[in-house]
């Protein structure tokens, strides 16, 4: 593995920024990846076409199960393109006895089910690493990848099932309308072969564009992981550090010589025997100065080593703490003298099994009983309990339903105003007149928190509940004007009569009456 050869930039990046990164080398290799997934699942599919023809369900589920035996080739060969080394398919099917293989019964039994196994693939086959040391290892890169590998594996279930929608949505489209085939029930209903072998290859093309991405995204994970531990941004630095110092002293190393040629002739008159005398001391204190410079140059990395590992030997890296919860109970089962072989380590995992079941119970009351408070507080809230309804709304709408509402666009006697309209035919004014009033009354004196988009119903369901009688008389205003602006139905005059002393009589008593409990409050 060389560093120097790799083809993205090495630095660390975020779980999003990763699955970001492997999405682009799945673009760029995708080909290669397709086709080398398809050398082993497209014979499996085949083969359980012809062995199980009654059994399509079983069939695609064989196929879906032996998954993770076909996204090793793929992950072997972005493991070699990435550092520069792109094989080719044939190349790549020679490695198959190496990379599918090992640890196969695990990964198709107890394992196939992890929902991080697009992260953990690299670590066996690209590693070599199995049992414990692979358990270990997984310890170490898990920690900050974990979450991002399981929601990439959830992400690719539903991209395969949105896919698998799509495509049947798409033929639907694509059937000429003079056919007449009910394609619903083709694919719904019924239980033909013709028909399950058709939906089993929609599942199989789904699956087929689905596992280049999300073999790359996992590698990209790992890779990312093994940047952030192994500080490979920091090595590339170095080396780009060194080739440069290099190049200095080639450059410098050269432009010694060209001086010293152009010395040497300029002074050729100068005896033989002088001239070789100088080339001799010149050569020889040369010599002294380059090898003084490659001992010290010595001597700073072997003290640098020396104090490097001299850290990494320190009580710093190999401190190992081992908690358990919960840890009052540790001194209850541990093994005893008498009996130095009984071992009670699953009555632990039980105790933890319980406390993590409880402690989800405890979270979920605890959030139950927040949304509980909080919809009981809004409740007594709305009610007026709380002392919301005293408030005075922090906006007064101007306009509602196109009806003007404040209150110098109203008369200073209301009701004298609609009397004289009733008078002279203007029947559909003068009801508008008490009702704007009416809607302007309940905004600035009884705080009613009216918008300017609230329809009749809206308005007479913000109403206040006390005093009653001006809700009462609101809803019989309302239900007046609703009949004279859109049914064009007038009230009788004695209704509008009484109507006017009605709302003279409620509407003063109930202003009033809030402005005596705002002055004994």
């Amino acid at each position: 593995m060389n560093l120097e050869d790799l083809q993205i930039v090495a630095r660390p990046r975020n779980h999003w920024e990763a699955l970001d990164l492997g999405l682009l080398i799945a673009r760029r290799w995708y080909r290669l990846l397709l086709t080398s997934w398809l050398c082993f699942a497209l014979p499996v599919f085949g083969c359980c076409w012809m062995l199980l023809p009654d059994s399509p369900l079983l069939a695609i589920f064989v196929v879906w199960w032996l998954k993770p035996v076909y996204e090793r080739i793929p992950l072997k060969i972005l493991s070699s393109a990435i550092f520069g080394s792109v094989p080719t398919l044939r190349g790549a099917l020679r490695e198959t006895r190496k990379c599918v293989f090992p640890g196969i019964l695990s990964g198709l039994t107890y394992r196939r089910f992890s929902p991080n196994r697009s992260f953990a693939a690299p670590v066996l086959v690209l590693e070599g690493l199995d049992g414990e040391v692979r358990r270990k290892r997984l310890e170490v890169l898990q920690p900050k990848a974990g979450s991002a590998a399981f929601w990439l594996t959830l992400l690719g279930l539903h991209i395969e099932g949105f896919l698998i929608f799509g495509l049947i949505v798409g033929i639907y489209f694509f059937i000429p309308a003079e056919l007449e085939i009910d394609w619903w029930s083709v694919i719904v209903g019924g239980s033909s072969g013709e028909q399950d072998w058709f939906v089993n290859g929609l599942m199989f093309m789904a699956m087929a564009v689905v596992a280049p991405v999300y073999v790359s995204a996992g590698f990209a994970l790992y890779l990312n992981r093994r940047i952030e531990l192994e500080a490979w941004d920091i090595e590339l630095g170095f080396k780009r550090l060194a080739q440069r110092a290099r190049a200095a002293m080639h450059v410098l190393s050269t432009l010694v010589v060209v001086g010293l040629i152009a010395s040497f002739d300029t002074h050729a008159v100068v005896e033989t025997d002088l001239e070789t005398v100088l080339t001799s001391e010149f050569e020889e204190s040369l010599r002294d100065q380059l090898v003084f410079e490659v001992d010290t140059l010595s001597d700073a990395r072997r003290e640098s080593r020396t104090a490097v590992e001299n850290i990494l030997a320190g009580a710093d890296f190999h401190n190992e703490t081992t908690t358990r919860f919960p840890e009052f109970l540790e001194s209850l089962f541990e093994p005893r003298d008498e009996q130095p072989d009984q071992d009670v380590t699953w009555v632990l995992d039980f105790i933890r099994f319980v406390a993590g079941i409880a402690e989800v119970l405890l979270w979920a009351f605890v959030a139950i009983a927040v949304l509980w408070i909080a919809h009981r507080v809004r409740l007594l809230e709305k009610i007026g309990v709380l002392g919301h309804r005293g408030r005075r709304s922090k906006y007064r709408p101007t306009e509602i339903m196109g009806l003007s509402v404040t209150r110098s666009s109203l008369p200073e006697d209301v009701m004298g105003s609609a009397r004289e309209e009733w008078r002279n035919g203007r029947c559909r004014e003068a009801i508008s007149l008490i009702y704007r009033a009416s809607l302007s009354t309940l905004i600035h004196d009884f705080h009613c928190e009216f918008k300017e988009g609230d329809t009749e119903g809206d308005c007479l369901r913000k109403a206040p509940r006390s005093p009653g009688e001006v809700a009462a008389l609101f809803r019989k205003l309302t239900r007046i004007w609703l009949l004279a602006a859109y049914a064009h139905q007038m009230p009788a005059e004695r209704d509008f009569s009484s109507l006017c002393d009605q709302w003279s009589r409620v509407f003063d008593m109930g202003v009033s009456g809030m402005s005596n409990s705002a002055e004994t409050g």
